[in-house]
């Protein structure tokens, strides 16, 4: 499994928080019984944040754009603020319009910083209204720029996240193998802990460590030596689940977390993970340990290190005997 960020940042919080508050604001002041900030993407357009209770719309329901009023606003020259959209005939022939049975209507283009459409800001109301006062007007707009410096900043601040999530990813990730390393391994132990404890949830760590590497380096040079940790994470890959989690947290080292297993799955899991490594011709020490209710994975780390270690003594004496019975 190749490292994921560790972090998880809320997405367009801020934004959709103001647009709500704002909306609000524009219902009690303007009147209309639907508003809507929408975000507009190909030919889909989403409405993201809903303020009424008309036209059973909700937040997160998706038209074609084509069909949207809004569209006809952006690309036909016709007034954004329609008291009868019956009398204006672009609004008034959009199958949205139709549908819903559109009286009135308000719409405001979103930009990006480059001048590109992002969404809209739009109102709609069963019933004809009276002319728009300019103070009316004046408020909506003023909403509309208002949103579209918060969209700005939170535009920067996705790229931002992402820049993070990218600096994270070389942080934590091995170079040889694309698994975590230890320092990445370190802090998924401690999230993982967190939901453990939070949702009550059990897990369990194999801990592996591999039984030739001193002897390929020795004898094949380290070029062959990484050839064989690189061959032990595939392998680790392709026989962990894709909610599990391998790190290579040594020079020779490996660790797996398997979540939501019991005692049975743990033992499985170890089975499964040990036929892998074999099947893939490496030879390899493990052990495993199971989360307890009054301990932490931390703890379960040290446990699976200890059995592993444990399993590698009695190996190399069972090796030892089978060498003294071949003499």
């Amino acid at each position: 499994m190749a490292v994921q960020p560790v972090s998880d940042l809320p997405a367009q919080t801020l934004f959709n928080d103001t647009a709500a508050d704002l909306l609000a604001m524009l219902r009690e002041r303007v009147g209309l019984r639907l508003w809507i900030v929408s975000r507009a993407k190909g030919d889909e357009w989403l409405a993201a944040v809903v303020v009424g209770q008309a036209y059973g719309i909700r937040a997160g329901r998706i038209f074609k754009w084509t069909d949207t009023l809004c569209s006809r606003m952006v690309t036909e020259r016709v007034p954004r603020f329609a008291a009868d959209v019956t009398q204006i005939a672009a609004y008034a022939s959009a199958p949205f319009a139709n549908e819903f049975r559109v009286g009135c209507y308000v719409g405001v283009p979103l930009s990006g910083p480059d001048g590109r459409l992002l969404g809209t800001l739009c109102a709609f109301d069963p019933a004809a209204q009276p002319a728009f006062t300019p103070a009316d007007v004046a408020m909506v707009e003023r909403c509309v720029r208002i949103l579209s410096r918060v969209m700005h900043a939170d535009a920067r601040a996705a790229k931002q996240s992402k820049r993070l999530e990218r600096t994270e990813a070389v942080a934590f990730c091995d170079g040889l193998t694309g698994l975590y390393n230890r320092r990445g391994w370190d802090q998924l132990l401690k999230a993982e802990e967190s939901r453990c404890r939070r949702h009550e949830r059990t897990a369990c760590v194999v801990s592996i460590d591999l039984d030739d590497l001193k002897i390929v380096n020795d004898s094949g040079g380290h070029d062959k030596g990484d050839d064989l940790i690189r061959r032990t994470a595939n392998a680790l890959r392709a026989v962990i689940r894709t909610q599990d989690v391998a790190a290579r947290v040594g020079g020779d080292e490996f660790a797996v977390l398997a979540v939501e297993c019991d005692a049975e799955a743990a033992l499985a899991f170890r089975r499964r993970v040990a036929i892998g490594l074999a099947d893939a011709g490496i030879s390899a020490s493990l052990g495993v340990a199971l989360r307890s209710p009054t301990s932490d994975l931390a703890q379960t780390w040290r446990e699976a290190d200890e059995a592993m270690y444990e399993s590698k003594r009695e190996r190399k004496a069972s090796a030892r005997v089978r060498v003294v019975s071949a003499s």
